[in-house]
């Protein structure tokens, strides 16, 4: 069976045994690029830890090589990170200590790369908002993304610091609201 789409200056052939995109053919590849960035909290105690999980997922229709996926992380976090990819994309494994930097990722078609980062926080950072912004981009020259409205994301929390404990009896540290 053999099915022809056309959409916006593209035709895609597709059979049981092939797909073909006139954006591949002529030299050109298409992959629709997102990433979120969340640490599924709203506050983080400075001198604690916080840990981001940064996903990138591409929607096609090519696969994505080479992409960079980026996140520089705020002053004062000193960070670790891993990344695991599913089915035959690729990711720097790590642990990699600072920033994400990763410029030879490769991100197949429905797939996606994860990065799961630790960091600690520096106790002198205070009381002030916390926000960490992830990015993945393409060359934009072979490799083009259609939509780079959800090629950034941002995670913001509140940073409670040590102005914001009181010491019980002397000893016993609580938090105040």
């Amino acid at each position: 069976m053999l099915n022809i789409k056309q959409n916006k200056n593209r035709l895609i052939i597709v059979s049981s045994a092939l797909v073909l995109s006139t954006s591949a053919m002529s030299g050109v590849l298409m992959a629709d690029l997102s990433i979120t960035v969340d640490d599924s909290v709203t506050a983080v105690d400075s001198g604690g830890t916080v840990t981001y999980v940064i996903e990138v997922s591409n929607a096609g229709p090519d696969d994505a090589v080479p992409i960079t996926v980026s996140d520089f992380f705020p002053l004062g976090l000193s960070c670790s990170t891993t990344c695991v990819a599913t089915g035959t994309s690729l990711c720097e494994a790590g642990p990699v200590v600072g920033d994400i930097d990763d410029m030879a990722a490769e991100l197949m078609v429905m797939e996606t790369l994860t990065y799961t980062t630790v960091c600690e926080v520096d106790v002198a950072l205070g009381d002030v908002t916390l926000s960490n912004t992830a990015s993945v981009s393409t060359d934009g020259v072979l490799l083009v993304d259609p939509d780079t409205s959800n090629n950034m994301a941002t995670d913001s929390d509140t940073l409670v610091g040590p102005a914001d404990l009181i010491f019980k009896n002397g000893f016993e540290a609580i938090t105040i609201d």
